[in-house]
């Protein structure tokens, strides 16, 4: 495989990982009430739909390649872009959960202070774990 070969495939995956990671988190912000412009959304799935497509037409034309390197490459392809997403979404939950669980420090008197975990309300029941952070930070106010 020449040198702008590898280049292309290299490109078209940072591409697709970067639309990917990008789409996951409109969708995940569109479902917890964050406003996101449908202009970004529809070209998070542009450029998801234009990275596979870029993949399959660039390995269909690989002649070089057997049929078993292009479905490694393909797959390896789409495990990449599940790879991203799932690391994405974990990483955000964590954040998420840290915010919900942090403990808050309340100052009984002057000379100490006690460190309180927060437990959780009756009214977060059911709600995302977005919801339910943004509710606590709406009630402290």
């Amino acid at each position: 495989m020449l040198l702008n070969e590898k280049g292309y495939y290299i490109a078209v995956l940072a591409l697709g990982l970067y639309s990917a990671i990008s789409l996951q988190k409109t969708l995940r912000d569109r479902s917890e009430g964050i406003p996101t412009t449908n202009m970004y959304y529809l070209i998070s799935w542009v450029a998801l739909g234009l990275s596979i497509a870029l993949i399959a037409i660039g390995l269909m034309n690989a002649g070089s390649l057997s049929l078993s390197e292009k479905g490694f490459y393909m797959m390896a392809f789409t495990m990449s872009l599940f790879a991203a997403v799932t690391i994405q979404k974990n990483t955000r939950d964590e954040a998420q959960i840290r915010t919900l669980t942090a403990p808050t420090i309340t100052a009984s008197n002057e000379d100490s202070a006690k460190i309180v975990h927060q437990k959780p309300r009756e009214s977060d029941a059911g709600k995302s774990l977005f919801g339910a952070v943004k509710s606590r930070m709406e009630g402290s106010d």
